[in-house]
């Protein structure tokens, strides 16, 4: 029968858009780190090791990865609610015959 059938689309819905929702703060959460990171002010006196422990910080790699995971999810989320509506019309089609009289096939409701 498959994960995705015709009685639990509501179900892949609201699937879809948890992911839609996590992968949205991923992408929020990345961008605002990316922000911190990227926009630290130097300090007013010249040291030279400063450019090598700016480029050691932690959230300019981090932040992108968020960014990135997020909209695979969000991306992921979107593919697997397509799937869903496309394997339940193809059932409801194989429901019915070429007349419009419907064929008699039940679809279990568990």
């Amino acid at each position: 029968m498959g994960i995705v059938s015709a009685e639990n689309v509501h179900m892949a819905g609201l699937l879809s858009i948890c992911l839609a929702t996590v992968g949205l703060g991923l992408v929020i959460g990345g961008g605002v780190l990316t922000g911190i990171a990227y926009t630290e002010v130097p300090p007013p006196f010249d040291d030279p090791n400063y450019d090598r422990y700016k480029g050691s910080n932690p959230k300019r790699i981090v932040g992108p990865i968020m960014m990135v995971f997020g909209a695979l999810l969000m991306l992921s989320g979107c593919i697997y609610f397509a799937y869903a509506l496309w394997i339940s019309s193809r059932k409801m089609k194989k429901a019915y015959s070429v007349s419009g009289e419907p064929k008699s096939v039940t679809i279990p409701l568990t």
